[in-house]
């Protein structure tokens, strides 16, 4: 049936017909990999994101050192002087670290706000060990703010550091994921595109068989006869 109404068709429907087929897998082929494409992009951004977060962790983390750094100076030195830039240090930290918890709500990274908020309040205790700190160097009670800063002070920043490392590794786990998303997705749009072409490749010859069939029969009927009537 389909046969004899493709038979029935004048010859530039046919050609219409037979390109209009061809047009089948390279829309399929488009289509597919605009796809993934769009699945490469997105996994493009969140690298970038993480990416970022990663740097911005590091740079809590050197904060954090350099807090260390200024507490140990202040106990064995008494100037003031590393109060006050350990002060601007904290409010560095914690500005930064609010700006990592919006980001990480933003990109639904839960695991990373649960580490975010214990390292908020590690944070806060170790605001109130330091001004314990604080207050036994300003009475000149040296030996004791030692002996703080040596197992109280220095424990929790201990722990703080090992946090921002744990949330370091988190967010290089993220980068290299979606670096392999992106991989995946690129192979995949490689092979799409190889086989649609593939498939269009065949679909032409087909056409091609059949469109040639189709057309150069009767033209070679007409010629025949043509021939016959000369003769």
């Amino acid at each position: 049936m389909a046969m004899r109404t493709f038979k029935g068709l004048t010859i530039r429907r046919k050609l219409v017909l037979g390109f209009a087929m061809l047009l089948i897998p390279l829309s399929v082929q488009a289509l597919v990999c605009l796809g993934l494409m769009d699945e490469m992009r997105e996994n493009a951004e969140l690298m970038s994101a993480y990416s970022y977060e990663e740097a911005r962790l590091s740079e809590l983390q050197a904060l954090l050192l350099e807090q260390i750094r200024l507490q140990k100076n202040y106990v064995l030195s008494a100037d003031a002087r590393y109060v006050e830039e350990g002060k601007q240090l904290r409010q560095e930290a914690e500005k930064l670290l609010i700006e990592l918890t919006i980001e990480a709500q933003r990109l639904g990274q839960t695991d990373w706000l649960a580490e975010y908020e214990k390292g908020a309040a590690q944070v806060a205790e170790y605001d109130r060990t330091y001004a314990e700190l604080v207050k036994l160097v300003e009475r000149n009670e040296r030996e004791a703010a030692t002996q703080l800063s040596l197992h109280s002070v220095d424990h929790q920043a201990g722990v703080m550091l090992e946090e921002l490392r744990t949330l370091v590794r988190l967010a290089h786990a993220a980068v290299q994921q979606e670096s392999e998303h992106a991989m995946s997705a690129a192979a995949e749009a490689r092979n799409a595109m190889l086989w649609t072409s593939l498939a269009a490749f065949a679909l032409a010859l087909v056409t091609a068989a059949i469109l040639a069939r189709q057309i150069a029969r009767p033209l070679l009927y007409v010629v025949g006869v043509a021939e016959r009537i000369a003769s």
